[in-house]
């Protein structure tokens, strides 16, 4: 199932992780920022979003680099863990977003 994330796009960062041999390897994620739910005035949080190997080499991070600021709606899916202790959030297709439109938003 897909859904739509919300946000202002905060910037692209590499995490360096290892696989089970120790051998280093790199995610990429965009950072969207939205209000807290439930929380105080002005509180907000960062929700990354993984890029795949495909929508890397499409040049994915380099697109949401130059909407760094800007709010937007971008569709995504989420990947529970197999042991139920965590999900991971993807783009969904080619991963490229809409601009969220403020007068409509209110």
């Amino acid at each position: 199932m897909s859904y739509m994330i919300r946000g202002t796009i905060v910037g692209v960062k590499q995490v360096t992780k290892k696989d089970r041999d120790g051998n280093p390897y790199l995610i990429t994620y965009v950072g969207f920022e939205s209000p807290k739910a439930n929380g105080y005035q002005g509180e907000t949080v960062i929700t990354d979003v993984q890029v795949s190997r495909d929508q890397l080499n499409a040049g994915l991070p380099a697109y949401y680099e130059k909407l760094r600021g800007n709010e937007v709606t971008a569709p995504i899916w989420i990947q529970p863990w197999k042991n139920g202790g965590n999900f991971t959030t993807y783009f969904e297709g080619d991963g490229k977003c809409a601009p969220v439109d403020s007068k409509k938003a209110a």
